[in-house]
């Protein structure tokens, strides 16, 4: 463990090791020598397979400092969809935490730990870990997303994007020198990235709960962060273990991705809790809009926060400003779907009584059964709001009378029976007929979405 000058130039912990931000820069310096060495140069795309540790924030770093687009991907990536990555991006080369790596055949690979320098030495240029060349308009990263035909999309953001949105978030969250922020998202989706750059920004300190801490409840024991970030099932699960003096150091829990249960949220209440409701996407370098749980509660929506502009056009919510993505690269080609006004269109439909923007469920996700408008988002909702449930996704199924009719997988609490009576009988109180589910599928292993 490496002594600080004092608590508040903190700029990373993983595991019982704390940097501070001149040791960190030292190391991104060092690191960025050695990638240079390998022949990483400025608009260089490398795909990073993005274990969370600290190894991993520093090699996003120092490929920053150099001028390079990072590629962060899913350690967990099948090998099916390895190449439609490679062929998007077209990579200089991969950093890997194993050696052992076959997704990418023939594309040149080095080992993270083999290209960090864990000694650090002089510095040979000035702020790698400032905002020095963080704010500007240079392509910064590569980020992956679903996709309607299952192919991941690659969201090219540039470091305007990020810091813009860095900027606006600190206005309503501030985050600053003495503060931690626990990053239990992970670090190849836009939640983890932002967290860095809100770091950047305001000179927090990024925890990475790491091996020693792989559970959440532990890291947040352990370490005692001022903020987190959150999806409902993470929360939910953390609410039933930790006793509520855990979450006292806590200035900010903020919660996005599916849609929040009630009894979450008034558990929040009840514990007096610094919660905050997120509505964001990859394409927008991350959140959109972010109120306390009480104005979003009181209001019906969040509120949009700085730097962002929001419009409704049919409906549908679209977004523009300096936080937007580049676009979608695919080899040599990259598609901007941007109106001729600017809008990105969301393909999620909402209410707008500004600043406070409602998203009521996914156009895409949207079909009709008997005549009528059904979002599956709505009846999710209405089964998280069950206390016996935890996860849940709807999806719709052919029906010879209503022609498509709702199908919900569920995960129940441990020990829960299901009763297909009692449920329907349930959501008849919550939901128009027409909305609720013809059948129940109980899996726990159900891919149920966590973004």
């Amino acid at each position: 463990m490496h002594p600080l000058d004092s608590a508040s130039n903190e700029a990373m912990v993983w595991n019982d090791r704390v940097f501070s931000w001149s040791l960190l820069d030292e190391y991104v310096h060092s690191t960025s020598r050695r990638l240079k060495e390998i022949g990483v140069k400025y608009g260089a795309r490398v795909l990073v397979e993005a274990v969370p540790s600290a190894g991993t924030v520093i090699v996003l770093l120092s490929l920053w400092h150099i001028g390079a687009v990072a590629c962060p991907f899913d350690p967990r990536l099948p090998e099916g969809l390895a190449q439609a990555i490679r062929r998007k991006v077209a990579p200089f080369l991969l950093l890997t935490a194993s050696s052992s790596d076959k997704r990418f055949p023939g594309l040149r690979t080095f080992m993270t730990d083999d290209v960090i320098c864990l000694e650090p030495v002089e510095r040979f240029m000035a702020g790698s870990s400032g905002s020095n060349g963080l704010s500007d308009g240079r392509e910064a990263t590569v980020l992956f997303t679903s996709g309607s035909s299952g192919d991941p999309k690659a969201v090219l953001h540039t470091f305007k994007a990020h810091w813009m949105n860095a900027k606006g978030a600190g206005q309503v969250i501030p985050f600053a020198a003495g503060d931690r922020w626990l990053m239990a998202l992970p670090l190849h989706r836009i939640s983890g990235i932002a967290v860095i750059f809100r770091a950047l920004y305001g000179r927090g300190a990024m925890v990475l709960p790491g091996k020693n801490f792989p559970d959440i409840a532990d890291a947040i024991l352990k370490y005692k962060p001022t903020h987190i970030s959150l999806v409902s099932s993470q929360f939910l699960r953390l609410l039933e273990v930790l006793p509520q003096e855990a979450w006292k150091p806590l200035k900010a829990v903020l919660i996005g991705g599916a849609p929040v249960p009630e009894r979450l949220m008034e558990r929040a209440a009840q514990y007096s809790l610094p919660v905050f409701l997120t509505y964001g996407m990859t394409e927008t370098g991350s959140q959109i809009a972010t109120s306390p749980l009480n104005e979003a509660r009181e209001c019906g929506g969040a509120r949009v926060i700085p730097f962002r502009e929001v419009n409704l056009i049919n409906g549908e919510i679209c977004v523009r400003g300096d936080i937007l993505f580049k676009g979608y690269i695919d080899g040599d080609d990259t598609e901007i779907p941007l109106d001729e006004n600017g809008w990105f269109h969301t393909g999620d439909e909402g209410t707008f009584a500004p600043p406070f923007l409602t998203v009521t469920g996914r156009r895409d996700r949207m079909f009709i059964s008997g005549g009528e408008n059904v979002f599956p988002e709505v009846i999710e909702k209405a089964l998280l709001s069950l206390d016996q449930v935890v996860s849940a996704r709807v999806e719709p199924k052919d029906d010879p009378l209503f022609g498509r009719v709702s199908k919900a997988y569920i995960r129940l609490k441990q020990g829960v029976a299901f009763d297909d009576t009692q449920f329907k009988r349930l959501l008849k109180e919550r939901l128009f007929p027409f909305q609720v589910p013809k059948e129940f599928i109980v899996d726990p292993d159900y891919p149920f979405p966590e973004k």
